[in-house]
Order: C-alpha cells, then structure tokens, then sequence
C-alpha cells in the first residue's frame, strides 16, 4: 500500500526558513529543504484522504509572529 491509499495521513513541517529548520528538525545533510516543500505540497494537492498537520512551536526559534505565518501561508495553498 502506497501512502497515498491511505485514508488519515500527518504532515508536520517546523519551519517555513530554511535555517530555523535546521535548528529545530536537525535534518541530515543530504535533505533538500525546498524539495521537501515541494513533495509535501505535490502530496497535500493530490491526497483524497484526511490530512492532518503537525506544528511544534519552540521558544525563540520558531514563535514568532512571522514565522508561524509563514507557515500557516503554506498550509492554504
């Protein structure tokens, strides 16, 4: 079964800059942010099932106003 069959699927980004993901995510070296992005929205677009989102807030990196627009503004498009 491909994720795509699936009937309930989470999606969590952190972060929307690059470098605050970083920070928060410690992803491993070969990970492609802007390609993740673009995975995460071709999935977001094409999925029949329920999507959910996770966001986790971390003091000082990720809480401020800007940043959680940023990702918000992902989510509605």
């Amino acid at each position: 079964m491909s994720l795509g069959e699936a009937e309930w699927v989470s999606l969590k980004i952190d972060a929307l800059s690059p470098d605050v993901w970083r920070k928060i995510n410690r992803p491993h070296g070969a990970l492609n942010f802007a390609q993740m992005l673009e995975g995460i929205a071709e999935f977001a677009r094409s999925f029949k099932g329920d999507l959910a989102t996770k966001t986790m807030l971390v003091r000082s990196l990720n809480d401020e106003p800007g940043e959680i627009e940023k990702i918000a503004d992902f989510w509605r498009t």
